[in-house]
């Protein structure tokens, strides 16, 4: 129930601030939902679900969404690298978001996503086997400079 209490805040708050941009500003969306784990990780129930809910509620918004589900962490990368490019594409005045539902690890001050094929047996083994958060930040401060 928090869960769920928790996404639909962030969606109202999404309602709020997408009515004070432009409407012909294009507005773009990464959805990543991680459920079935198999790397060693316990698999997860709600991800699926919640990120086909916020797929639904940001189409409803006019958002071109880029769902994917149960990703490793090749498809993962590739697929922020596409946001990227994607964002760098539509322009500055584009409306980017990104949405992450799965496990998520901090080492050392360092966030991470974690891939359903990751296998951690150990802390040092994060960096290598997760998805660093700083990428999609930087993949959209890159696409999105300040003018």
């Amino acid at each position: 129930m928090r869960r769920l209490t928790a996404v639909l805040a962030m969606i109202a708050g999404l309602l709020i601030s997408v009515n004070t941009v432009s409407a012909d500003a294009p507005r773009l969306a990464l959805v990543i939902a991680n459920s079935k784990y198999t790397g060693g990780m316990d698999p997860l129930v709600n991800p699926a679900n919640d990120g086909a809910l916020v797929r639904q509620t940001l189409e409803r918004l006019g958002f071109q969404v880029t769902l994917l589900n149960d990703a490793d962490q090749r498809s993962m990368k590739r697929a922020i690298a596409d946001f990227g490019s994607a964002l760098e594409e539509a322009g500055p005045e584009t409306t980017a978001l990104f949405y992450y539902a799965g496990h998520g690890l901090q080492v050392n001050g360092f966030n991470y996503l974690i891939p359903v094929n990751a296998d951690i047996r150990k802390e040092a083994d994060v960096d290598i086997e997760g998805v660093a958060a700083e990428n999609i930040l930087r993949q959209m401060e890159f696409a999105m400079p300040k003018t």
